[in-house]
């Protein structure tokens, strides 16, 4: 299967990234999983591959155990945090004010450079704090910090993520938006 960069979707190995996060595992794969006997498979979506449609494998019944894909409605009130309670305690005002220390330690900002820079870490926070993101927030930290320790590699940059200052700060990818000129808006859709 070809793919066009008008699809809403990428083509992963085993599963579709859709472009509204959710990922949609091949049947093989998700039989894979089963057969290997891994458990967190109950909520996961599959792809039909004769019509490309997506499914949701469910077990009301043995003679049809996939459906349809319906709306799947996450809100920051029914998700756990599977983190370390380090990390949910965090303070995020203090942590980000030590990030930004660094970055001024780091580069030879002229004062009004520095002032810029402080009032988008403000502004952010306060966009963060307002669409009720502080615990995602939190996870990237303790993600970042992960990967860190465990020597992983990722992407220096993708999407509309790169707007936000406050993740180049925490090292969630390395697109200085203020140096680009990139509008946190553009992130913070409405």
């Amino acid at each position: 299967m070809t793919q066009n960069l008008s699809d809403p979707y990428t083509l992963l190995r085993d599963r579709v990234l859709w472009n509204d996060g959710d990922s949609s595992y091949f049947v093989e794969a998700l039989r894979d999983k089963i057969l290997d006997g891994n458990t967190e498979w109950t909520n996961l979506f599959v792809i039909d591959e004769e019509d490309f449609s997506i499914k949701e494998y469910n077990k009301r019944s043995e003679d049809n155990p996939l459906k349809e894909k319906t709306h799947l409605n996450f809100t920051e009130q029914n998700l756990e945090w599977k983190i370390p309670e380090a990390y949910l305690s965090i303070d995020i005002k203090e942590l980000l004010s030590r990030l930004l220390v660094r970055e001024f330690e780091e580069n030879n900002f002229s004062k009004e450079e520095k002032i810029k820079r402080a009032e988008r870490v403000r502004l952010e926070l306060k966009l963060w704090e307002e669409f009720e993101k502080l615990d995602l927030l939190k996870t990237l930290v303790y993600i970042v910090h992960t990967f860190r320790k465990n020597d992983v590699v990722w992407g220096t940059g993708r999407g509309s993520s790169c707007c936000s200052y406050i993740l180049y700060l925490i090292g969630v990818h390395d697109v200085d938006s203020i140096e680009y000129d990139l509008d946190i808006e553009d992130f913070f859709r409405r």
